[in-house]
């Protein structure tokens, strides 16, 4: 009996051996494998390859996946530097000092998006009309292209 479990038990380990044949595959959830014939193509977005190893028979290419994706435009981005709103939160008169020639309207919405004021820019919006609660302030430019954004707490 101790042969016919020894032999079973050798058997089916040979067996799994033979399941354990692996084709070539990208592990990876945005990648993939192409191949034909004499050729095979494999690919993953967001990867950098860190290293490589190979043997006669296997190729094995280890890296990591970047977290997030950037996208860069080409528009320079608002100089936040060169553009100050206060006080904030604000009771009566929001103060805004730029030097943006670009910089022409001034909106107001309220935090459902609708537009509560709209003028061109001056040193002083008078909100003292607007009830108590968040804003945001929209500024565009003489071309009416919305260039910045920011929120402010009426008080």
């Amino acid at each position: 009996m101790l042969k016919f479990n020894f032999t079973l038990c050798a058997l089916l380990f040979i067996r799994m051996i033979e399941a354990q044949n692996l084709s070539p595959t990208v592990v990876n959830s945005s990648g993939g494998v192409v191949s034909n014939s004499s050729n095979s193509l494999e690919w993953s977005l967001g990867e950098l390859a860190v290293s490589t190893f190979t043997s006669p028979a296997d190729l094995l290419t280890q890296g990591f996946l970047q977290p997030t994706i950037t996208i860069v435009g080409t528009e320079a981005p608002f100089d936040e530097s060169r553009f100050s709103a206060f006080p904030n939160p604000v009771s009566d008169w929001l103060n805004l000092q730029t030097d943006i020639p670009e910089i022409k309207t001034v909106q107001v919405h309220d935090i459902l998006g609708r537009l509560v004021f709209q003028s061109t820019i001056q040193p002083g919006i008078d909100v003292h009309q607007l009830n108590s609660g968040i804003y945001i302030i929209s500024l565009f430019s003489k071309q009416n292209e919305f260039l910045h954004s920011f929120k402010i707490n009426k008080i």
